[in-house]
């Protein structure tokens, strides 16, 4: 920019003894001059690191382009970070996405409440059958098995029976408390509606 600052000081010195109307046009040409200058002298490459210099000399740019300012405002990236971005705008959501948000806990819910109610269903029919299995047992019947793979035979103890027989009963109550008030407390505390899982 060399040449730029040159002719700025020349167009004070111009406009510095230049007196009455003879002067301000001698100003104005100055001040034309310089803008000629400028923009005849400013050339604008890219860098090999594809960063974008303007410059007046066009020996330190290779393979220059001549720039012409449009009068415009330019913006040129200054480095390896970019600017800033602007925060995203607030999502405004309809009234139709809270209902539709509403209907999916909705369905959630009852979800919950028909996966525990099979859960409960398999495991009364899987009591059913070892109260059978308790009932031969107490009258000193020996329970045999057959593996499925191998087919072969076993006694199974009475023993352990009477165990899965109890465990099973447990985890069976445990799921009738939970849908009979468990679900509708858990329910409430999670902000739905009563209707949700009756």
């Amino acid at each position: 920019m060399a040449r730029v600052v040159e002719m700025k000081a020349v167009a004070a010195a111009v406009v510095g003894r230049a007196r009455g109307i003879a002067g301000v046009s001698v100003a104005l040409l100055a001040a034309a001059l310089l803008a000629a200058e400028a923009a005849a002298d400013l050339y604008r490459c890219v860098k090999a690191d594809g960063g974008i210099v303007f410059t007046d000399n066009a020996a330190t740019c290779p393979g220059r382009q001549k720039h012409e300012p449009r009068g415009l405002l330019q913006t040129v990236s200054g480095g390896d970070t970019p600017p800033p971005a602007a925060p995203d705008p607030p999502i405004s959501r309809p009234a139709e996405a809270a209902v539709d948000d509403a209907a999916v806990q909705k369905e959630q819910w009852q979800q919950k409440k028909r996966t525990t109610e099979d859960e409960l269903k398999r495991l009364e029919e899987r009591n059913a059958k070892l109260a059978e299995f308790v009932t031969a047992c107490n009258r000193g019947l020996a329970i045999i098995s057959r593996d499925d793979h191998t087919g072969l035979k076993h006694q199974v103890p009475c023993e352990r029976i009477r165990e899965e027989y109890s465990e099973t009963e447990s985890e069976a109550k445990r799921l009738r408390d939970y849908l009979d008030s468990g679900l509708q407390q858990e329910c409430r505390e999670a902000g739905c509606l009563p209707g949700w899982i009756r």
